[in-house]
């Protein structure tokens, strides 16, 4: 969560986030209709805007928790009213003035957080009453919503921050894949482990790449990252087997019957994945730091197989 910032911006919404959910939704209701399912376009646009509302609503609330932490911001609040009505000091009113507006940015994340969670419980109403949910699809649902709920909780954070990159990937990849799914069938597929084995590494990978871009800026404020923890060279070799991983994956699952036809077109990413595995080698010797190349590159890394695999499984 970001820990910086209090004015509500496009970054509290977290677009790469979003852009990823929402194209694993859809891939997963892809492979549904690859399989012979018939798509229900009500069911697809209703479970999409559930899982939007769900990050959204978490996003701002794990904002709202941390910029400052709560008890941080009672203090602010207290610190407010005690402010003398009668400020002489130019200076001190501008100050005022300030605080005052950062909190309303705070009241404006946490009332929009709350908006999209009753949205949230909304659809959630409206789906189990237009029989939409099944067991299955009740549990990934479930999952998702204690995962989010427990990523925004400040002490589980910092307890537990070595695995919350793992646990945000899954969030991310593996259980909007198995929701887009599992709402159009009510069932499970093996294609759905197929699909997302090779893409959870890779999204993984791209994770790193967002705490490497920040690393001086983490080390600075004594952030806990998986980064800061295990030191720039050990970070870099995880990233470098994660995307070899990947790929690797994703050449094995032919022999689990997985379309050649689908598995081709996603190892153009490697070439892109090769050259960020080459450029962090030299980045470790001393090469000169290029955020935007790395951000680039790791962005293709991962969204060319998504891409790939999401348009071969709706149009085959």
């Amino acid at each position: 969560m970001n820990e910086t910032g209090s004015k509500l911006t496009a970054a509290n919404l977290r677009p790469f986030h979003l852009l990823t959910s929402v194209f694993l939704f859809t891939l997963g209701a892809g492979i549904a209709d690859y399989l012979g399912w018939e798509i229900s376009p009500g069911v697809y646009l209703l479970g999409q805007l559930w899982l939007v509302s769900l990050q959204l609503g978490f996003f701002l609330f794990g904002d709202y928790m941390q910029i400052p932490l709560i008890s941080s911001l009672f203090e602010h609040l207290k610190a407010l009213r005690e402010v003398s009505a009668e400020v002489e000091d130019e200076e001190e009113k501008e100050e005022e003035t300030e605080s005052r507006r950062e909190e309303s940015d705070f009241q404006i994340q946490l009332w929009l957080a709350v908006l999209f969670l009753l949205l949230v419980a909304g659809l959630t109403t409206l789906m189990g009453y237009q029989q939409m949910l099944s067991p299955i699809s009740i549990t990934i649902m479930s999952m998702l919503f204690v995962g989010y709920a427990i990523y925004v909780i400040p002490d589980l954070v910092r307890r537990f921050w070595m695995f919350r990159e793992a646990a945000f990937s899954l969030l991310l990849v593996v259980l909007p894949v198995g929701l887009g799914y599992t709402l159009q069938t009510g069932d499970y597929h093996r294609l759905l482990s197929l699909s997302t084995f090779p893409l959870y590494p890779l999204h993984l990978a791209f994770l790193l790449i967002l705490q490497l871009i920040s690393y001086r800026d983490d080390l600075a404020s004594k952030r806990k990252t998986l980064f800061t923890a295990v030191g720039w060279v050990r970070g870099v070799a995880l990233h470098n087997y994660l995307i070899i991983t990947g790929f690797l994956i994703l050449g094995v699952s032919l022999f689990f019957d997985f379309p050649l036809a689908f598995v081709l077109p996603s190892l153009t990413a490697l070439f892109p994945g090769s050259y960020l595995v080459w450029y962090l080698n030299r980045l470790a010797k001393g090469a000169p730091e290029r955020r935007a190349l790395m951000l680039t590159l790791s962005l293709i890394t991962f969204f060319v197989p998504v891409y790939y695999l999401l348009f071969s499984f709706w149009s085959y």
